[in-house]
């Protein structure tokens, strides 16, 4: 999260703002929603690649997510 504050030059409370009411999601829901696309378009463009590299690159802490 704070490497994405100090790429936007704005404030905790300015980003939990903005997705609350933009959004209407919290920073994990934003944050997980965003590891799962990526994780679908890497399983698209690298069907060869097993779940422990595609977690592991998309920020998963664990394959059985």
């Amino acid at each position: 999260m704070f490497t994405l504050l100090r790429s936007l030059n704005i404030s905790k409370n300015e980003l939990s703002r903005y997705l609350s009411s933009c959004l209407n999601t919290t920073f994990r829901l934003w944050l997980a929603e965003v590891r799962f696309e990526a994780a679908k378009k890497m399983m698209l463009d690298n069907p060869d690649f097993g779940n422990d590299i595609i977690s592991a690159e998309c920020g998963f802490s664990s394959r059985t997510h």
